[in-house]
């Protein structure tokens, strides 16, 4: 539970509240486009316990019990007709000083940690070798309009990036196993692999022709890879947006000089 509706890709700009009260934390606020938490039990949050400190300083990491009072849970309904996200209000939920993930207020350190190896799993999931499933997946449509050259180069295109992204998966995670923990090289595989979905949503389009404007998803041609086209949008965003990755990229991979952030020193309540 990171995301929250105002701070957007901002993550240490979150508004929840915790408040320690006694040997007990009580939060409050909002958080948005968690994954399945309509499904699961326990829930990682994010919250902001103490205010009067830089934003990225003031931050705690709990872990809690999804039905515990105080928890409402309201599942999106999205476009593909999936309902794989929520979003989740928090109204005076009270947690055990044992809820606390670390120590109060190293909560951004304990985020910054989980989004290395998140955007490491989104890079590199399901690559064990070389491969071009997507690629592999449009050729088996023999759709006529593969036989317009500007597609065919698309085609080829997609190829290319394909195993690029597998190659630099297959590197990414040998560094990992060499060094016990990801590194900002991460945030490369993330962004290759928003880019490759992107250019496979693209050619998916052009492929399947007017099935891919009116589709349901129990079509056994056309359904199915429109759903997969439509869900390839959360890839550019889930993890951190493309321009958070090339942010990452730039300072911490190519050592170019970091934005200038004017409020880093100022207090959040001052914001």
């Amino acid at each position: 539970m990171f995301s929250e509706p105002e701070p957007g890709s901002d993550v240490a700009s979150v508004r929840t509240r915790a408040v320690c009260d006694g040997d007990e934390w009580v939060l409050s606020g909002q958080k948005v486009w968690t994954t399945n938490d309509h499904l699961g039990k326990i829930g990682i949050l994010l919250a902001r316990s103490d205010p009067s400190v830089p934003k990225h300083r003031g931050l705690s990491m709990f872990l809690i019990e999804l039905d515990s009072p105080g928890v409402e849970i309201r599942p999106i309904h999205q476009i593909d007709g999936g309902m794989e996200f929520d979003e989740i209000f928090l109204d005076g939920l009270r947690l055990p000083s044992e809820a606390l993930l670390g120590s109060a207020g190293d909560g951004w350190q304990v985020a910054s940690a989980m989004m290395l190896f998140q955007r490491i799993a989104r890079g590199t999931s399901n690559i064990g070798e070389v491969a071009h499933e997507f690629y592999d997946r449009l050729i088996a449509l023999k759709s006529p309009a593969l036989d317009e050259p500007v597609n065919r180069d698309m085609m080829v295109q997609l190829y290319i990036a394909e195993v690029t992204q597998s190659l630099l998966a297959l590197r990414t995670r040998a560094a990992m196993d060499a060094t016990g923990a990801p590194g900002p090289g991460g945030s490369l595989t993330k962004l290759i692999c928003a880019q490759v979905e992107s250019q496979f949503a693209h050619l998916a389009y052009q492929l399947s022709g007017a099935r891919a404007q009116a589709w349901s998803r129990e079509a056994a041609e056309g359904g199915a890879l429109t759903q997969a086209a439509i869900y390839t949008l959360s890839r550019s965003i889930a993890g951190g947006t493309r321009e958070i990755q090339r942010n990452i990229i730039g300072d911490r991979v190519l050592g170019l000089p970091r934005e200038t952030d004017i409020v880093k020193d100022v207090p959040f309540d001052r914001l």
